[in-house]
């Protein structure tokens, strides 16, 4: 397993599957960037604009669970594709807790430099997500 791979691994399972926000200070850099987290197109600069993402969907989903499918690292660029499956157990955008569980897929592409990543571009299912989540309500 490459370096990226494992920093891949280490940001899925540090921030997503065991919630922790220090991991986020720790492998983002404040002069990061951070496009298709939340709303596609938009781009968030550094890791406080990520940390509230990342608090909203804790919130939202106490029961998630990453899983990397595959890691492809070139010099200093990982892209990561995963599949995410989620227990809905809190509100998300203004939707009340259903306690479906939903599978999503998706693609993050970060550049990394010192040990954190200073861009990432992500792909992944969220229009789907809020429509599992509204179809049980």
């Amino acid at each position: 397993m490459s370096d990226l791979s494992a920093f891949a691994q280490r940001w899925f399972d540090e921030v997503w599957n065991k919630g922790r926000e220090e991991a986020i200070h720790e492998l983002y850099a404040v002069e990061g960037t951070a496009s298709g987290v939340d709303i596609p197109g938009e781009v968030q600069h550094g890791p406080e604009a990520f940390i509230e993402f990342h608090r909203a969907m804790l919130a939202g989903f106490g029961e998630r669970h990453f899983e990397v499918q595959q890691v492809i690292a070139e010099g200093n660029t990982f892209a990561a594709r995963w599949v995410a499956r989620f227990q809905h157990t809190g509100e998300f955008m203004g939707h009340a807790p259903t306690g479906r569980v939903i599978d999503v897929t998706g693609m993050s592409m970060c550049q990394v430099e010192n040990g954190q990543i200073v861009k990432a571009w992500n792909n992944w299912d969220l229009a789907t997500l809020i429509e599992r989540i509204a179809e049980a309500e």
